[in-house]
């Protein structure tokens, strides 16, 4: 019996011995860093609303005595002019966030199909169904695009397209 307490012991004296030698782990472990996501700027941008009957006292004065008006309205997004055009098309941009404003395009169903741009033009193609409340809202519906267009613009003409058919040939048929 005390040759196996004796052999006990140098076993346990041993391996207090190799944890004592053990070679120290000196490699450096990196944390992971958490990745964040770029933030996205917030932007404040106009939409243009109709001001009925209000002849230009306080906004542009457009088509059967009408006036444009901008209305702020802040985004988050690295192509504001996709974003805005996208809200005013949405069914929350058809609504003016302010009493007395109209859209003429709420009883439109009109999507952004897409965004071109060189150094003379920006063309700016929607597809969908137009419609319209009378002859007023041809002038109405082109003023609210293009002026929410013109913000960024830098000068540029800018071409409309619905359905592939220019606005103004298109309005000019309504």
């Amino acid at each position: 019996m005390k040759k196996y307490i004796g052999v006990i012991i140098i076993l346990l004296g041993l391996l207090f011995v190799s944890v004592l030698l053990k070679p120290k782990d000196t490699s450096i472990r990196s944390t992971p860093t958490p990745t964040v996501a770029p933030s996205i700027p917030s932007i404040e941008v106009n939409l243009s609303y109709v001001l009925l009957e209000d002849n230009g006292v306080n906004g542009e004065l457009i088509g059967c005595g009408d006036s444009l008006v901008a209305l702020p309205h802040t985004i988050s997004s690295t192509n504001p002019l996709q974003t805005t055009l996208e809200y005013l098309l949405s069914s929350e941009g058809k609504i003016p966030q302010d009493d007395g404003l109209y859209s003429a395009l709420s009883n439109s169903e009109l999507v952004l199909d897409s965004i071109t741009q060189n150094e003379n033009e920006i063309v700016v193609k929607l597809r969908g169904e137009i419609m319209l409340g009378g002859v007023c809202d041809n002038p109405r519906l082109k003023a609210q695009l293009e002026k929410t267009i013109q913000q960024f613009t830098n000068g540029k003409k800018i071409m409309i397209f619905i359905n592939e058919v220019n606005l103004n040939d298109l309005l000019s048929e309504k």
